[in-house]
């Protein structure tokens, strides 16, 4: 009766970000979190149309991360 709408596969697809996004990624890592070791994470941005396609997933051997893009008007 109903079929499903664009957003509703829940596995996520990601892509190595662009050049460009993941250096802007890795420089505001490096001024925040100092400690963390970027050379063993790769930075990747979701493909197609998520609602959350902004976001971008650090992923480790042993961890990963989601990196939340806020819009300048979203509160912290």
């Amino acid at each position: 009766m109903f079929s499903p709408d664009l957003f509703s596969n829940s596995i996520a697809k990601y892509d190595l970000a662009l050049d460009g996004e993941s250096q802007t990624v890795k420089n505001i890592l490096q001024n925040y979190y100092k400690f963390i070791n970027l050379n063993n994470f790769k930075i990747l941005k979701l493909k197609g149309l998520e609602i959350n396609s902004n976001n971008f997933c650090l992923k480790g051997q042993d961890k990963s991360y989601i990196l939340k893009k806020l819009n300048k008007t979203e509160d912290l």
